[in-house]
């Protein structure tokens, strides 16, 4: 990415009115680079990226984009590869995107990509930025209700098999103390001998 892979294993911060261009140049010698973004001066980021050129038709590498918020658990993804399900333009809303570019080791061609990463703020979350993280993942509160739940549930499940198991032992029992065999073999083994 970059100028050769000097930009691998960078993590770096990111203003609103900075461009950054990602472009492949030749293949990596790991197979692998991460570069990771943070906006800065922006309450509710939206990152931008523009798709200029991707020729990745071997499937031998894809780009991944990987934006984490740090008040909810899960993340947001989206993936460039060779298969065609990407738009021109994908959107991260997230204070932290990571972009991943990963190689086949053993492939020797060429691919590439040319994309053009931009930062949005938004003033409040009604723009949708709020609506994004809550439909992709759950906060964790939501994550300690919904295992709280569980608990008491499972809780309420082994009692009430524990309640049946006696029950059907109970019967058993009754059964076999009435049973009128039972009662004849019982005098027969205590029966005293003459």
């Amino acid at each position: 990415m970059g100028s050769g892979s000097t930009m691998c294993g960078n993590s770096m911060n990111f203003d609103k009115k900075e461009k950054l261009s990602l472009y492949s140049n030749g293949n990596l010698s790991d197979g692998i680079c991460t570069v990771a973004l943070h906006a800065v001066h922006c309450q509710f980021p939206t990152f931008r990226v523009s798709v200029n050129k991707l020729a990745l038709g071997t499937c031998s590498a894809k780009v991944t984009f990987t934006g984490t918020s740090f008040n909810v658990i899960g993340s947001q993804s989206r993936e460039l590869s060779c298969f065609p399900i990407y738009h021109n333009i994908l959107s991260i809303n997230s204070k932290t995107m990571v972009i991943t570019v990963i190689e086949d080791p053993k492939y020797t061609g060429t691919y590439g990509f040319n994309l053009t990463v931009m930062l949005n703020c938004v003033r409040s979350s009604s723009s949708g930025h709020e609506l994004m993280e809550t439909k992709d993942s759950k906060s964790i509160a939501e994550i300690e209700d919904e295992i709280n739940g569980n608990r008491i549930m499972g809780v309420v499940v082994g009692c009430s098999l524990a309640l049946i198991f006696l029950v059907i032992l109970c019967i058993a029992y009754t059964y076999n103390k009435n049973k009128p065999t039972y009662r004849q073999q019982r005098n027969i083994v205590y029966q005293p001998t003459v």
